[in-house]
Parts: C-alpha cells; structure tokens; sequence
C-alpha cells in the first residue's frame, strides 16, 4: 500500500493499520467517580444502544470475576451474550475479564474520573474480546471517604 501511494507521488510519513474486528456482541465498559465513594465500574450493552436502552450495572471498584459475573447477569440483555436466539454464544469470560481489568486501573489512578469502552465487542466463545473505541478524562477525584471504607459502609 506505501509503494503505490508513494508511486502515485503521496508523501507518507507514516501508516496505521488495524484488525478490522469481525461479528460480535457491542458491550460498554467503563467507569465514572462517585464524589463520596470513588471509582464505579459500569458493565452494560454498548454501541448504539448503550443511551437508548440504559441496560447497566455498577458496583464500587475493584471487582472480582464474581461480581463481573453478578454485573452481568443482572442487565436485562445479558441473553444477547449467551446465545439468544440461535445467535453464537460469546465470549463472555474474556468480558468478565475486561470488566475485572478496568476496575483495577481506575482503582490504581485515582486520577482517572471517567473511562469509557464502547463497543467492546465480544467475540464468538473462546475469542475474547476487542476494545473499538475508548475515551479516558483525568483529573482530581476530590474523594472524601477512603476506598476501604466506602467499601465497608455499601455491604450494610
């Protein structure tokens, strides 16, 4: 592709090239700040729908695999992922896992007020899952209670 833009007289400097992802099922991703408890993580359908359906759930980060499994069973799509209507099931271990993984960052950066992932697609079962698009705002949290304790006062 550079030698025949270059042969046509483009001047390139340089080129990026990415994997066109294939089918799969649009989820959200992501994390807001809670100006008393800190970092929420937000698993939910993405894409398109993601405004039109406001199908999400949240907990207070970090998650376990546990409670990215408890995310999403709770939303009313979560079928879509298991194969609803004869659709391929999807991979939605490699989903939990992307869940588990954002809580652990923003929980690392406090600096980190807003992540959003969306669509991460996920792929058909056994092929994980890829990030389309994402958009992360830094800045300061202004958090007022310690992350180990919000913790303590949301399991009351």
């Amino acid at each position: 592709m550079l030698s025949t833009l270059t042969g046509r007289g483009y001047k390139v400097d340089y080129m990026v090239a990415q994997e066109m992802v294939p089918e799969g099922v649009e989820m959200i991703a992501g994390s807001t700040n809670d100006p008393l408890f800190g970092p929420l993580v937000v698993a939910g359908m993405g894409g398109k729908l993601v405004e039109l359906l406001r199908d999400v759930s949240t907990r207070l980060a970090p998650i376990s695999e546990d409670v990215a499994e408890e995310m999403i069973s709770e939303l009313r799509t979560a079928q879509v992922l298991r194969g609803y209507r004869g659709s391929k099931i999807a991979d939605e271990a490699a989903y939990r896992d992307v869940l588990v993984r954002v809580s652990e960052l923003v929980s690392d950066n406090p600096e980190i007020v807003e992540l959003d992932l969306n669509p991460v697609i996920v792929l058909e079962n056994g092929k994980g899952c890829r990030t389309v698009d994402f958009r992360i705002r830094v800045g300061t949290t202004g958090l007022k209670v310690p992350p180990f304790v919000a913790k303590s006062i949301l399991k009351f």
